[in-house]
C-alpha cells in the first residue's frame, strides 16, 4: 500500500491536530489576558486530598457515634508535613490514651490551603472534642500566595504567540495541558465551586455529611504518600527557594498586622469556639530552623495564641521543631517513618491528658 492510500486519514489527522492548536492558542491566549481577575492567585490543594479528608472525617464521625463509646473523639489537622508526621495509629495505642484521633492534611505551606480544609470541615459539621492544629512557622509570614504554575505557563504562552516565536508557543502549551501536571489546576479551580456548592445545597437540604461522602471504613490510620528515604538535594534546595519566595525568612513578615494571623484566628474558631486547642509547631531539620527568625517568629505567634485564650479559648501551645534528627526527615519538613514514630509517641504523651 502506497502514502496516497492513507492520504485522507493523514489529511484529516493534520486537520484535527490544526484544529486543536489554533483552539489552544486562542483559548489560553484569552485566560491569559484574563487570569488576575478571573483565575484568582491563590494556592490550592487538589480536591482529591481534600474528598480523602473528608470522607476519613464522615468515617470517623460515624464510627464514633455508633459505637457509643466514651473516647473523646480528637482532631488533628494541617497540611502534608503533619498528614506525613503523625500517625494516628500510635496515638490510639498509647497507653492512657482516651480518645480517638482522626489526622488529616492536604498539600501546601500556608494558611490559605489551611483554609480551604477548615471550610470542607465546617460543611461536614464537624465536632471534636479536642483539636490539634499542626503549623509552621512560616505559616504566619507568607506575603503572598503563590500563584498557581499553570497560570504563569498561560502568560508565557500568551507572550510567546504575541511576539511570534511558535516553538516556545507550542512548548508553553504544552506545559499548560494534559502533559505539563498544571493544566489539572483549571479543573481544580472549577471542581472546587462544585464542591462547596454541593455542600451548601446539602446542608440547606440538611442531609448528613454520609449522604454526599462515602465514609471511610479505616478513619483512624494515617495517608503516607512521602518514600522512606533523603530526598536529592536539588529538590531540598528546590523547597527552600519556594519558602524564601513568599517570606519565610523575612523578620519583618512576622508581624500581627499580617493578614495569616488574622486568618489563623478565623481558622482556629471555626471548629469550635470552646474546644480545647492545642498549637503542634511542626518538626522542621536544623537547616530550615537557623534560616526562620525564631524570636519574631514565637512573639508572633504567641501574641496570636494570647488573643484566643483572652475571649475564653483553652490553647496550649508545643514547639516540636527541634525533635527529630536531620536523618529521619525525607526532606525540611516531610518526616520519614523513623521520624513519625518518634513525633506520634511524643504528641501522645501530651494529649493522653490535655483537654480534660
Amino acid at each position: 500500500m502506497t502514502l496516497r492510500t492513507y492520504k485522507p486519514f493523514l489529511t484529516v489527522v493534520a486537520a484535527l491536530v490544526f484544529v486543536w492548536v489554533v483552539l489552544e492558542v486562542v483559548a489560553f491566549t484569552a485566560v491569559g489576558w484574563a487570569s488576575p481577575t478571573l483565575w484568582p492567585r491563590e494556592p490550592l490543594p487538589d480536591p482529591f486530598s481534600l474528598n480523602q479528608a473528608a470522607s476519613r472525617v464522615v468515617g470517623g464521625q460515624l464510627q464514633h457515634r455508633l459505637a457509643a463509646d466514651k473516647h473523646r473523639l480528637g482532631l488533628i489537622v494541617g497540611l502534608s508535613s503533619l498528614r506525613e508526621g503523625v500517625d494516628a495509629q500510635i496515638l490510639q495505642e498509647y497507653d492512657g490514651m482516651d480518645a480517638r484521633w482522626i489526622v488529616i492534611g492536604t498539600s501546601g505551606g500556608g494558611m490559605l490551603h489551611l483554609e480551604h480544609l477548615v471550610t470542607r470541615l465546617r460543611a461536614l459539621k464537624v465536632d471534636p472534642d479536642v483539636l490539634v492544629m499542626g503549623l509552621h512557622y512560616g505559616f504566619f509570614a507568607r506575603t503572598d500566595p503563590e500563584p498557581p504554575r499553570w497560570i504563569d505557563h498561560v502568560d508565557e504562552t500568551r507572550k510567546s504567540f504575541a511576539a511570534g516565536r511558535l516553538g516556545n508557543t507550542l512548548l508553553g502549551m504544552m506545559r499548560t495541558t494534559w502533559w505539563g501536571k498544571n493544566y489539572p489546576r483549571v479543573h481544580w479551580k472549577i471542581q472546587f465551586a462544585l464542591d462547596e456548592a454541593r455542600d451548601r445545597l446539602q446542608g440547606a437540604l440538611g442531609q448528613p455529611p454520609e449522604v454526599i461522602y462515602a465514609a471511610s471504613p479505616t478513619p483512624w490510620t494515617g495517608d503516607y504518600q512521602y518514600p522512606d528515604e533523603i530526598a536529592p538535594e536539588s529538590v531540598r534546595q528546590a523547597q527552600l527557594d519556594g519558602v524564601r519566595g513568599v517570606g519565610w525568612f523575612d523578620s519583618n513578615n512576622y508581624t500581627s498586622a499580617n493578614p495569616n494571623v488574622a486568618l489563623f484566628k478565623k481558622l482556629a474558631t471555626a471548629l469550635g469556639r470552646e474546644t480545647p486547642l492545642l498549637i503542634l509547631m511542626m518538626p522542621e531539620d536544623a537547616a530550615l530552623r537557623a534560616l526562620t527568625p525564631e524570636a519574631p517568629a514565637k512573639a508572633t505567634v504567641e501574641a496570636a495564641i494570647e488573643s484566643l485564650r483572652s475571649a475564653g479559648r483553652t490553647v496550649e501551645f508545643l514547639d516540636l521543631r527541634g525533635l527529630i534528627p536531620d536523618e529521619m526527615f525525607h526532606d525540611h519538613t516531610h518526616l520519614r517513618p523513623a521520624g513519625r514514630e518518634k513525633l506520634s509517641r511524643r504528641l501522645a504523651q501530651e494529649l493522653t491528658e490535655f483537654g480534660k
